[in-house]
């Protein structure tokens, strides 16, 4: 297993190599749970993907991402207009048969 400076000191080579800033690693891994709450992955999934020791830390850490997914959440039942929920699974909101 290769110690967390020898990982830290590749990333930042590849980022350089790339010509990208160099985040650290743990810039990297805030970005990444970030990325996977906002997909809509469960969080008990990017708290074992994060090795975190509970959920409750992940939620801890990410609660406003889950607040914005809950946001999107609601927005995509109302429909793109806001004016009414989708009847069914696949219904287009827009179309109304």
């Amino acid at each position: 297993m290769p110690s967390p400076q020898a990982i830290t000191h590749a990333i930042r080579r590849i980022a350089k190599r790339a010509g990208t800033l160099g985040l650290g690693v743990h810039a990297m891994r805030h970005s990444t749970g970030t990325w996977l709450i906002r997909a809509g992955i469960d969080v008990r999934t990017v708290a074992a993907l994060l090795r975190h020791s509970s959920s409750s830390t992940t939620l801890n850490v990410y609660a406003h991402e889950v607040e914005g997914a809950q946001a999107d959440a609601v927005r995509h039942l109302l429909g793109a207009d806001g004016s009414r929920m989708a009847t069914a699974v696949g219904s287009d909101p827009k179309n109304p048969s």
